[in-house]
């Protein structure tokens, strides 16, 4: 009986590996999910389990060419994270919409992007209603502001707390059960 308690606690080194590998086979769901913080402390911990051979083919995959030779292992993970760390915090310019998008695909895009702390600009006469607890609330973007019941909010995230009451993500808030239309 003890002995296969043993055999049950001790694990090869290969067996911890692999459960430590699928610690990062998460679905795109749950990485949307998942809070940016988390995500990038689990992608720097994979890159630091990761093959020299495996960081270059990263480096290529994310940066779009080929990873110099001279580079030392720390410097190309360095490089990797600071490329993931930026496409994370990418905001879409509605400034930049091509003459032949839909306003509305491009809102719901920056919508369901949005990150903890960046800004969220949508295309200027963008109206999102939202019901919440029986009661519909419209809001009004326009020049860099958000409008609501009369007052002037610089996010989307304050908006919905003041509607809300609660410490809520606006983006999140405002991409569930939401019309949106534009002026």
């Amino acid at each position: 009986m003890h002995q296969a308690k043993l055999e049950n606690t001790y694990r090869t080194p290969l067996q911890r590996w692999v459960e430590t590998l699928n610690v990062f086979d998460n679905d795109i769901e749950q990485l949307e999910k998942e809070d940016d913080t988390l995500f990038l402390i689990k992608q720097y911990a994979r890159l630091q389990l990761s093959s020299t051979k495996q960081l270059r083919t990263d480096y290529k995959q994310h940066l779009k060419t080929k990873c110099p030779i001279d580079l030392l292992r720390n410097e190309i993970i360095l490089s990797i994270m600071k490329k993931i760390q930026d496409d994370l915090s990418e905001t879409l310019n509605p400034d930049l919409l091509p003459a032949d998008a839909n306003p509305i695909d491009f809102n719901e895009e920056v919508l369901g992007k949005a990150t903890r702390g960046s800004i969220t600009r949508l295309v200027d006469g963008t109206v999102l209603e939202r019901t919440y607890n029986g009661k519909t609330y419209a809001v009004y973007y326009r020049n860099g502001h958000y409008e609501y019941n009369q007052q002037r909010f610089d996010s989307l995230t304050e908006v919905a707390r003041d509607i809300t009451g609660t410490l809520c993500s606006g983006p999140t808030f405002f991409s569930r059960k939401v019309k949106m239309y534009i002026l």
